[in-house]
């Protein structure tokens, strides 16, 4: 029996992420993972506090592997202690870079200075202000953000990146006058465009790029999943299912929905998986 703590915040109204979370997880199990694998939830409310809680609990529960945080901030606290128990976390969300110098801690998805270099060359365009909720993930995107040649403060901006969690991002959108924001990838979400204009950004003249995050799946068992799941599953959906399958292999090579996946020396997966959307007006809006 392989024991896998599998933690996150679990209450959607804080993080908007967590029914997908949540359906990962189900459909993981369900179509990806072996016979004797046992998947326990665990809520760390995206927060600090909460990871420092969850974490007594998890080590209480003595998995053989931990699958999360989403949160950089949870994370920050929860990977030094895993760390400490010689016990492996691998990360299917949490972006900061600096999260993989715990000596345990693996992660699937990208990390924050490659997401920033690909994201600033994307935009193809100055940064002229760069905006933090305060988060760990928002002060981490923000840093990186300045250090880039692409960063060229201007007053007034004409363009603006806002990085953080999902509704603290919302609300700073809506008090920005610029013509054009960048979004970070928390924000990606089927509901951003309708919940914008809901708190007052009129996307018929600001223009809103999300930089997303979006691993490209493959094989059979991704194929079954995205049958049983339909439509179009949100964001780290995917590396959620297969942090999951690692934790469940041994080895250094790993088959998962994301196809083989090897960690370097620094324990990063690297999948390069980035892509940047644009944020249309729900049609009730532009109409």
């Amino acid at each position: 029996m392989i024991r896998i703590a599998c933690v996150a915040c679990l209450d959607p109204a804080i993080s908007i992420h967590t029914p997908g979370f949540l359906r990962a997880v189900e459909l993981a199990q369900a179509h990806a993972l072996p016979p004797g694998v046992q998947v326990t939830l665990f809520d760390d409310k995206a927060s600090a506090e909460g990871a420092a809680t969850a974490v007594r609990q998890i080590l209480g529960f003595r998995p053989d592997a931990v699958v999360g945080h989403f949160a950089s901030s949870a994370a920050q606290v929860a990977a030094p202690l895993y760390a400490a128990a010689n016990l492996p976390l691998f990360l299917p969300a949490a972006t900061r870079r600096d999260l993989t110098r715990n000596a345990t801690t693996f992660r699937v998805c990208d990390h924050d200075t490659a997401y920033v270099d690909w994201l600033c060359k994307a935009i193809a365009a100055p940064i002229h202000t760069a905006l933090s909720d305060g988060s760990a993930h928002g002060d981490s995107v923000v840093q990186a953000v300045r250090a880039n040649p692409a960063f060229m403060p201007q007053d007034p901006p004409q363009t603006v990146l806002i990085s953080g969690l999902y509704k603290a991002v919302l609300n700073r959108a809506a008090a920005i006058a610029a013509p054009r924001i960048i979004l970070t990838d928390d924000a990606d979400a089927p509901s951003l465009g309708a919940d914008l204009t809901a708190v007052g950004l009129d996307l018929t003249r600001t223009r809103v790029d999300v930089g997303a995050l979006r691993a490209q799946p493959r094989g059979r068992v991704a194929q079954s999943i995205q049958t049983a799941h339909g439509g179009t599953p949100g964001t780290y959906f995917w590396e959620t299912i297969a942090a999951l399958q690692i934790a469940a292999q041994g080895g250094p090579l790993h088959d998962t929905v994301l196809g083989p996946m090897r960690f370097d020396t620094h324990r990063e997966a690297n999948p390069q998986s980035f892509t940047l959307k644009p944020i249309a007006a729900p049609a009730c809006a532009a109409a």
